[in-house]
């Protein structure tokens, strides 16, 4: 389980890094500066819909940049679907951002 959660956080902290913007100083992990950048209807929630657009858009951001890091240009363990479906503990469709600072406790702690 521990295992899963590092690898849930490191994708997203290298999915979205640099979300938080230069003034809130926040770390590229910070649960409030993901929440605000992937709930797009700001409803308190990301859903599986606004969580892949989050990724698209951070791949085509990212461009050519990836390539021959690793086979076929992609990273291990990056899957989209797959750190969805981690984040969202309670397997209700959506993660909430206790489930999110929940994630990133558990990161935080695994690193020490």
């Amino acid at each position: 389980m521990q295992k899963k959660i590092i690898i849930a956080m490191t994708g997203l902290s290298v999915l979205f890094a640099g979300v938080a913007s230069a003034e809130q100083q926040r770390p590229k992990m910070a649960p409030a500066a993901m929440m605000q950048h992937l709930d797009a209807n700001k409803d308190g929630k990301i859903s599986k819909k606004e969580f892949m657009q989050g990724a698209k858009q951070r791949e085509a951001k990212k461009g050519d940049r990836s390539k021959g890091k690793h086979e076929g240009g992609k990273r291990p363990n990056m899957n989209p679907e797959k750190m969805f479906a981690r984040l969202d503990q309670n397997k209700d469709g959506v993660v909430t951002k206790g489930e999110l600072a929940h994630m990133a406790e558990a990161h935080k702690k695994s690193r020490k």
